[in-house]
């Protein structure tokens, strides 16, 4: 039925399987050959010269060889790979993101959290899926605010791999994920929800490479069974070879293989107390999400018409050099085209002709469902104009 379509399309199931072990689906692993490292090593240092910088955490072999496995020793795609990472960084201000804040509902009701090492020494991540209320989640952030807080958490877990070859003597550039599935159920296939990380998956995968030793899955689930038989064929062998699948009931006799009953939570059969400030799943409040924060604000609100075929542009006028613009708004019915422009302080010309820089690519926005919420980073002062766009509708004003 028309339902099932919807949560069993072949794509969707895909990225389903992808986000929870964010394994690549067309994976590019390759075997550790070390001459064939050190030559593809020089080639990759003599191509980006201007990018061997602490700063984009391109300092040492270890970091570099990643994203050589990530292309399979192919040195100028390698290149290319951390060149379009370095614009990405670049397009969403990751180097300023410890300035940002994370969102209330995120640090209370997101089920994930890093915890103790493995046997390896590598740090260990907690992603209790089954328990995640996607429905609920979807509705209570931006997709640029899952966008921050999921490679917020891949950037601290690198820093805590360094921190920890510090300690322990030895390099540590990897972590150990373990996925409870319990709980699994159609709601995880919500469609807005997988239409968020869809491209979020994507982006992980392409700037942060070969960040996974290891995946074990705890399932007992017939639904993850069934979405596997279907996407299996999408991940390449490499990276099947890291994915471990246990039952609930084997979780004391397998984890302990891969990590220290001393560094394993009591409620997998180790010794350590899990802290309660990570979050092990639930319904999130109604509270959280955008719709009745905005009802809350409905003082704050202006209400503009967008004519059919028309639009409206509102300029914001910013003066300090790197401060933070925010938007939030919604329609009454239909969607709406919307984008974010520039123009220095100096330019008198209002229209968008004159604008110099596109600083948000105008993209068309269901924010009749769920209100849009957004910022960016004026780095230059100057004007900011918001563009409303409703040019491709013949009959609906909005």
């Amino acid at each position: 039925n028309k339902t099932t379509d919807i949560y069993w399309a072949p794509d969707s199931v895909k990225y389903f399987i992808s986000f929870i072990t964010m394994a690549t689906p067309l994976g590019e692993e390759c075997s550790d050959v070390f001459t064939e490292e050190k030559v593809a090593l020089v080639a990759l240092r003599e191509l980006i010269p201007d990018v061997l910088t602490e700063r984009h955490n391109f300092d040492n072999d270890y970091q570099l060889i990643k994203w050589l496995r990530a292309r399979k020793f192919n040195v100028t795609k390698a290149a290319k790979m951390i060149r379009q990472h370095l614009i990405f960084i670049d397009t969403y201000d990751l180097d300023l993101i410890y300035r940002w804040q994370i969102p209330e509902v995120f640090e209370k009701y997101l089920p994930y959290g890093i915890f103790g090492q493995d046997r390896m020494c590598r740090p260990v991540q907690y992603l209790f899926f089954g328990q995640m209320d996607m429905a609920g989640l979807s509705q209570c952030g931006s997709v640029n605010d899952f966008r921050r807080f999921m490679h917020l958490t891949e950037l601290s877990a690198g820093k805590l791999c360094r921190e920890l070859s510090v300690n322990c003597g030895r390099q540590v550039d990897q972590v150990t994920l373990v996925v409870d599935l319990d709980g699994l159920s159609y709601q995880h296939f919500y469609p807005r929800a997988l239409a968020i990380f869809k491209p979020i998956v994507r982006e992980l995968e392409d700037n942060y490479p070969e960040v996974l030793a290891q995946i074990l899955v705890i399932t007992n689930s017939p639904i993850f069974h069934l979405a596997w038989e279907i996407s299996s064929h999408f991940i390449d062998e490499g990276t099947k070879k890291k994915i471990h699948f246990l039952k609930p009931n084997e979780c004391g006799r397998v984890l302990p293989k891969f990590i220290e009953p001393s560094q394993l939570p009591v409620f997998y059969g180790g010794t350590a107390i899990f802290p309660d400030t990570i979050y092990r799943g639930g319904v999130i409040p109604e509270r959280y999400y955008l719709k009745n924060i905005l009802e809350e604000r409905q003082h704050e609100l202006t209400i503009v018409p967008v004519r059919a075929k028309g639009s409206v542009t509102v300029q914001i006028e910013v003066t300090e050099p790197n401060s933070v613009l925010t938007w939030i708004f919604k329609t009454d019915n239909y969607d709406i085209s919307f984008g974010v422009y520039f123009k220095p302080l100096c330019d008198i010309d209002t229209s968008l002709s004159a604008v110099q820089k596109c600083v948000l690519e105008p993209r068309r926005v269901d924010c009749q469902v769920i209100p849009e919420k957004g910022d960016t980073i004026c780095h230059l002062a100057g004007s900011y104009i918001f563009h409303f766009d409703n040019s491709y509708s013949w009959f609906h004003n909005k």
